[in-house]
């Protein structure tokens, strides 16, 4: 697994909002895939927000989502799942209701990471990835997520948000709350 860190705090373009697209790049490297859309000097979640504003984005989420119209299209998994295949010029990422089960058997998979949007920040919305769940002696285990906006156990004190490891009923609270079912994007290498 790639140790490159992608805070979104040091984002050119919206970083107290780009959870989500900082999440992308987090997932990839966790896989070992360099975007294809990188260019030296820029950082590639800045690349990939500039993305979901253009035209094309706006008419994609029309066209998958009409009743959504006008919005921005980087808010919606529909579309990150879009714009990451689109730039990648590959599929690597899949757009999937998962229960959390499945996102456990997902992240024990070596070559798998999972985006997934919760109430981390508690301002409406938050993207971590899942990268692995480890057992911890004495019977627990936890879940170890890229955070791009640090350790939410914290409270975001601490903003290295590499590796934090998060205890699993939490994380499924913040994550699925009372639903069975929850938007993911799936990361997997080709």
């Amino acid at each position: 697994m790639n140790n490159a860190y992608h805070s979104q705090r040091d984002n050119v373009i919206l970083p107290s909002s780009t959870c989500n697209t900082t999440a992308c790049v987090n997932a990839l490297a966790a896989i070992n895939i360099q975007p294809a859309w990188h260019i030296d000097g820029q950082q590639d979640e800045d690349i990939l927000t500039r993305y979901l504003t253009t035209e094309d984005a706006k008419r994609y989420l029309e066209s998958v989502r009409p009743d959504l119209k006008g919005l921005q299209p980087r808010l919606f998994s529909e579309c990150l799942e879009w714009a990451v295949n689109i730039l990648q010029g590959a599929t690597i990422c899949k757009r999937k209701l998962i229960t959390y089960k499945e996102m456990i058997d997902l992240i024990k998979q070596d070559d798998c990471v999972i985006a997934i949007g919760g109430l981390f920040t508690g301002s409406g919305g938050h993207y971590v990835c899942a990268v692995n769940i480890i057992d911890i002696p004495g019977g627990t285990s936890k879940i170890v997520c890229i955070d791009s906006w640090g350790d939410w156990s914290t409270g975001y004190k601490d903003k290295d948000g590499y590796m934090v490891k998060y205890n699993p009923e939490e994380f499924r609270r913040l994550t699925w709350g009372k639903y069975n079912t929850h938007p993911a994007l799936i990361f997997k290498s080709i």
